[in-house]
């Protein structure tokens, strides 16, 4: 297995494992499957427990959650699988550019807000993401933007 078939295959397994999750996230989130979580959660912003009206709040916010986690993992997952072979450098530069700027936003606001859980969390995820990219970095050797190819249609 080549290096590049590697990192595609970890990448596209992280991608599908976030969708995934995002999957339960969105449906299962009133199970005890999320008990870490809410044990997580619940304390920074409910001192006593939450009460009906947060539990409803909760439910829609990890719903919404959980269908972006949906989109967010699916994009990635194509990325990988048909992007990674063509080995074109806007592949590396839209993930490169994308996940970061997730993590800064998202881990800045859960850590301004004192959810800890959640800036532990997105650690994990940011390196399991970016991982497989910078093993294969030098293996993205195409043009740098989807218009940077030359034409082979001959103009009027």
């Amino acid at each position: 297995m080549t290096r590049l078939q590697f990192a595609r295959t970890w990448f596209c397994a992280v991608a599908a494992g976030i969708a995934i999750f995002g999957l339960v996230f969105a449906f299962a989130r009133g199970t005890a499957l999320f008990a870490v979580f809410n044990a997580q959660y619940d304390p920074v912003f409910w001192a006593g427990g939450p009460d009906a009206a947060a539990l409803a709040f909760r439910g829609w916010v990890y719903g919404v959650l959980g269908a972006v986690m949906i989109g967010w993992g699916t994009t990635m997952f194509f990325l990988g699988l048909y992007g990674f072979p063509t080995r074109q450098r806007w592949v590396r530069q839209s993930i490169t550019v994308s996940v970061p700027a997730w993590y800064v936003v998202d881990t800045y606001i859960s850590w301004k807000a004192g959810v800890n859980f959640n800036v532990i969390f997105n650690t994990v995820l940011l390196l399991l993401v970016l991982a497989p990219v910078m093993v294969a970095w030098s293996e993205f050797t195409g043009p740098p933007d989807v218009g940077a190819e030359k034409s082979t249609e001959s103009t009027p």
